[in-house]
């Protein structure tokens, strides 16, 4: 049996706080997830796990990629290693998109130049490619602008799926 019908890592941030808050509205049985508890809830498994997880703070790739690195990619590859789910669901961000402002070049579908990327839409980038790697059947990817916080509400349907 499965002890939650949701993980949402990155429980405490921006994105996390609102998919959390909106889950248990709905009367989802939800692990959140964040620093301070990971160590203990490692392990734990769900039906749906959604990575809301990540480093959000441009500065920090510019300033110090390898810490962008291991906050936003080594994190993602440590969580498919740490929990047990059906699905998953990795939040990404329209930074992985070398033109963010053209909805032509911005979509799910858009090819990607790797190379006009900067430091933290390619870590973010490199990120969703680990994840593909780990989780490929699991993963459903969404890539948000920071203006649309309700979008993630959509993955926690999948958990009635």
């Amino acid at each position: 049996m499965t002890a939650y019908d949701a993980i949402v890592i990155g429980a405490t941030g921006f994105i996390g706080s609102s998919i959390v808050r909106e889950a248990e509205s709905r009367g989802l049985r939800i692990l959140g997830v964040n620093r301070a508890n990971y160590d203990e809830a490692r392990g734990a498994s769900c039906r749906l796990l959604i990575n809301a997880n990540g480093n959000s703070k441009k500065f920090v790739a510019r300033n110090d990629p390898p810490e962008d690195f291991r906050l936003s990619v080594q994190s993602a590859v440590n969580i498919l290693h740490d929990f047990s789910f059906e699905r998953m669901v990795y939040l990404s961000t329209i930074d992985v998109y070398s033109d963010r402002h053209d909805p032509d070049h911005n979509h799910e579908e858009a090819v990607i130049n790797v190379d006009a990327l900067d430091p933290y839409g390619f870590n973010k980038w490199v990120a969703e490619q680990a994840v593909r790697h780990y989780a490929p059947d699991a993963l459903c990817s969404s890539r948000l602008p920071l203006s649309v916080p309700r979008h993630p509400y959509l993955c926690i349907d999948a958990v009635r799926a």
